[in-house]
């Protein structure tokens, strides 16, 4: 999404002010009334966006509404990683699952960083934590790219992974990590990064057996061997 398309929804003085406002409430925490009161007001104007989602039945259909009203969120987004000061924010991991859900990972990898970071809460209506459901859902969203033959992007993969490293993820959920970041490695004509993606494999499967690589891992042995024989 350009940067065009996410701030359109509100003007440049409005965008500041919504920046201002969130590293401002942040900072302080919930102590000061009239930040506390803004984050209230936010948090009141998401219930009701949350609500009108709900009524929408078909996933791509509540993935294009999202596409719409996240660019209002986004200067609240950059006041709260601006200020770093770790407060709790309900408004900001939201924002995080939506960006992974209309395809957005620079900025879901940007919020989940600050969010791992200080050790944020997923709100009650999220049955995972905060790092499983970054691990898990940029995974299975670029496996779902390969599957329907197209490009995986490396370096999203790394950079959740690292992101991630140090987060208590179920085992299923690190190899699925594992498995796509192999996937995306395998396609180099470069035998020393075949290697790489047959490493990451194996990790996939010794992690979770059932994590569906033990095939691709045979493929990419004989063709590693093939290769090097040639």
């Amino acid at each position: 999404m350009s940067e065009d398309k996410k701030t359109r929804m509100l003007s440049p003085a409005a965008r500041h002010r919504e920046r201002v406002l969130a590293e401002k409430n942040s900072q302080s925490a919930g102590e000061d009334i009239q930040a506390a009161s803004q984050y209230e007001l936010k948090l009141l104007e998401l219930a009701q966006d949350q609500r009108d989602l709900k009524k929408i039945k078909g996933l791509e259909l509540k993935a294009d509404k999202k596409l719409e009203l996240l660019p209002k969120y986004l200067p609240w987004v950059e006041g709260v990683i601006t200020s770093d000061a770790g407060a709790q924010d309900d408004v900001l991991v939201t924002m995080l699952v939506w960006a992974i859900d209309v395809s957005d990972f620079e900025l879901a990898l940007r919020i989940a960083e600050y969010c791992i970071k200080h050790k944020l809460a997923m709100t009650d209506n999220y049955q995972r934590d905060l790092a499983n459901i970054v691990a898990e859902d940029i995974a299975e969203a670029q496996i779902k790219l390969f599957n329907a033959g197209n490009e995986m992007s490396t370096e999203i993969l790394k950079r959740t992974i690292e992101i991630t490293k140090d987060a208590d993820l179920f085992d299923p959920v690190r190899a699925k990590l594992h498995k796509a970041w192999g996937y995306a490695l395998r396609v180099s004509e470069d035998i020393a990064i075949k290697k790489m993606a047959l490493d990451q494999l194996k990790r996939a499967f010794e992690l979770f057996e059932k994590s569906g690589v033990k095939k691709d891992i045979e493929n990419l042995e004989r063709e590693i061997k093939n290769s090097s024989s040639e």
